[in-house]
């Protein structure tokens, strides 16, 4: 868990990604996968929750504060919508 919020701190730190970060996307998306593939493409909101869906039956494990922050940070940044 200490190397996570390193790395991400790292990350954040060294801007090795263009565009809007967010932490909570670069917490939880970080564990599975680069946070790169989020960054890189728009998609609709229907898009997002399908893909989060398939992330939480894959073990994401997120609270309801934190799945809402996650949609909100995605709609608001990475949204064709």
């Amino acid at each position: 868990m200490i190397f996570c919020l390193v790395f991400v701190n790292f990350v954040i730190v060294t801007g090795c990604f263009s565009g809007p970060r967010n932490s909570i996307l670069e917490i939880h998306c970080s564990k599975c996968h680069s946070v790169k593939v989020v960054y890189e493409k728009k998609r609709s909101k229907k898009e997002w929750r399908k893909l989060v869906s398939g992330m939480k039956r894959r073990g994401l494990k997120l609270t309801p504060e934190e799945e809402k922050e996650v949609f909100d940070a995605l709609f608001e940044n990475y949204s064709v919508e």
